[in-house]
C-alpha cells in the first residue's frame, strides 16, 4: 500500500490507512495535522479532531470536506490548489497533440515495422477555438497554452465578474452550451 512505501522512506512520519486514522488521532496530543487526499477524507474523522488541529488535502478540490464544521470547531483546513496545474495543462496538450498528429497510428506502425506513409492527415490548433470548462488554476494554465498555440480561447466559470486571465471571453456556468458552440 501507499502508506507502507512512504513510511519505508520516511520512518519519522506516522502513516495510517483509513481504518486506523481515528485511533491514531485519539492517541496523540494537540495540535495535530491530518494530511489526506480529496477522496481519503471520511466524516468519522471529525469527532477525533479538536480546536487547533489542521486538516490538509494534497489535492485542489475540497467538495468532500465539511468546511463549515471545520470553521466552527477552529480546525484549520488547507488544500493544494494550483500545485499541479502546469503538469496537468501540459498533459492536456500532450494528449491533444497525440490525436491531432495521429501519434498512436505511427506508434502502431513502428511496432509493426511498417515504414510506409499511409497518408494520415494532421491538423493544427492555430485558428481553432478552445473552450475550457472551469477557469481555476488548471483551466487558466490550459488557456495560456492554448493561446500560445494560436487558438481562440473561451472559458466557463461560476463567477465571471472576477475573472482576470488570458481567456478572450468568459461565460457563466449556465451558458456553457453557448461557450461550446464551434469549439
Amino acid at each position: 500500500m501507499l502508506g507502507h512505501s512512504i513510511s519505508s522512506r520516511r520512518p519519522d512520519l506516522d502513516i495510517r490507512e483509513p481504518d486506523n486514522v481515528v485511533a491514531a488521532l485519539e492517541g496523540t496530543t494537540h495540535p495535530r495535522v491530518l494530511v489526506t487526499s480529496n477522496y481519503g477524507w471520511e466524516d468519522r474523522y471529525i469527532d477525533s479532531l479538536s480546536s487547533g488541529d489542521w486538516v490538509s488535502t494534497v489535492g485542489a478540490g475540497y467538495d468532500n470536506f465539511p468546511l463549515t464544521t471545520f470553521s466552527e470547531a477552529n480546525i484549520t483546513f488547507t488544500n493544494s490548489a494550483g500545485v499541479n496545474a502546469q503538469q496537468v495543462a501540459e498533459h492536456v496538450f500532450a494528449t491533444a497533440l497525440s490525436f491531432t498528429r495521429n501519434l498512436w497510428t505511427y506508434r502502431e506502425q513502428q511496432q509493426a515495422h511498417d515504414w510506409t506513409h499511409h497518408g494520415q492527415t494532421m491538423t493544427d490548433f492555430a485558428g481553432d477555438t478552445c473552450c475550457i470548462i472551469g477557469l481555476g488554476n488548471i483551466g487558466e494554465a490550459v488557456a495560456e497554452r492554448a493561446t500560445a498555440f494560436g487558438m481562440s480561447v473561451r472559458g466557463v466559470k461560476r463567477t465571471v465578474a472576477d475573472y482576470d486571465g488570458v481567456t478572450e471571453r468568459v461565460y457563466h456556468a449556465h451558458e456553457f452550451r453557448d461557450a461550446l458552440a464551434d469549439a
